[in-house]
């Protein structure tokens, strides 16, 4: 366990961050191309269970890193705008540009003048081409959606003790769950934000909860539930009835537990390759969206839509890792390390003299 007021990286927690970006980018390479169901259709699907596993990592890493650090809501808040506002709203703008220069490069794409603005401002609206989905005018940021609000309500939270903020995001984003189960809102913000996928933020404040108060279990424990959660994943297809808290949610918070309890416990050996795509796994993941349609277009071009479609994806999945941490590397590294400093100037002209 790190000391009170000692932050650290989990290495464990920045391999499954590679894991999560590279399922959703296969699942989306796939999709992207697919015109019918074939046999890999049910494997690639379980890609979906990225965007879990990333709701779970957050909810473990905000918890764990305001507390064993204390910060201020406004200091929190800060933050997290310049780790994730900056990045998105580029690419956001850039997909809003490529589809007025060249419509048909994105397929599910449209502009409305309320819907992009809440867009940029994350709220959920109904997308202007899909009837009853909320979707961002950039689709892939609807996981934002939920990062964003997630932090607004944990900032409320931070002047409490461990304990109590642990219980209250439990009973906030459990009340909001059985909220949207009781009333079934149609209005788009309450319908988002009262979908029981906010649970996933909480077990992962209960993972971070665990290391924090050094809670040690054995390695066979976590052993177990590595493989409870690859058979959950296995099964999941057979589950499409089940809410995807359950169905995705539960065998991530698995993973996450596991993988931060073993190292909290054990330690855990370097990979330098699964390291560096997990700091690359926003930019892969706002990137991809871009890579997969180019691709899909030079795969079309070069006669090759016969070929199963998995002989698409995983170049495609490929080519998405290298230009996300390119994009890491030369836009969104140096990006947050701009706007950070630009905040520790704005912080320091405060500090009274």
């Amino acid at each position: 366990m790190s000391p009170r007021g000692v932050s650290r990286t989990f290495l464990g927690i920045q391999y499954l961050r590679a894991l999560a970006a590279g399922l959703v980018v296969v699942w989306h390479a796939y999709l992207y191309i697919a015109t019918g169901v074939d046999p890999a259709h049910e494997t690639a699907s379980l890609g979906q269970a990225g965007v879990d596993i990333f709701f779970v990592i957050s909810g473990f890493i905000i918890f764990y890193t305001t507390g064993v650090a204390a910060m201020t809501s406004r200091e929190f808040m800060a933050r997290r705008i310049v780790r994730i506002v900056p990045t998105y709203w580029l690419y956001t703008t850039v997909a809003i540009a490529t589809f007025l220069v060249a419509p048909g490069v994105f397929r599910h794409f449209a502009l409305a003048p309320w819907h992009t603005i809440a867009s940029y401002l994350f709220i959920p609206a109904y997308h202007p081409r899909s009837t009853g989905l909320i979707f961002p005018t950039l689709v892939l940021g609807w996981t934002l959606n939920y990062e964003m609000f997630f932090y607004a309500v944990f900032a409320c939270l931070l002047t409490m003790s461990l304990a109590a903020r642990l219980g209250a995001v439990l009973a906030i984003m459990l009340g909001l769950a059985v909220l949207g189960v009781v009333v079934e809102p149609d209005a788009a913000v309450l319908k988002f934000y009262t979908d029981p996928l906010v649970l996933e933020f909480v077990g992962g404040c209960a993972v971070a909860w665990m290391v924090i108060r050094g809670v040690r279990v054995p390695r066979g424990l976590c052993l177990g539930l590595v493989v409870l959660a690859v058979l959950g994943l296995a099964a999941s297809p057979a589950a499409e009835e089940w809410p995807r808290c359950i169905r995705w949610g539960a065998p991530s918070l698995m993973l996450v537990a596991a993988a931060a309890l073993y190292e909290a416990g054990y330690g855990i050996g370097r990979v330098g390759l699964l390291e560096r795509l997990g700091d690359a796994s926003y930019s892969i993941y706002l990137t991809h969206t871009f890579t997969i349609p180019a691709g899909a277009l030079l795969w079309q071009r070069a006669g090759l839509s016969e070929y199963p479609h998995t002989l698409f994806a995983i170049p495609a999945a490929v080519a998405s890792l290298s230009v996300g941490w390119l994009a890491y590397a030369m836009i969104e590294r140096r990006a947050t390390s701009f706007f950070r400093a630009l905040l520790a100037m704005s912080r320091e002209s405060r500090v009274p003299t």
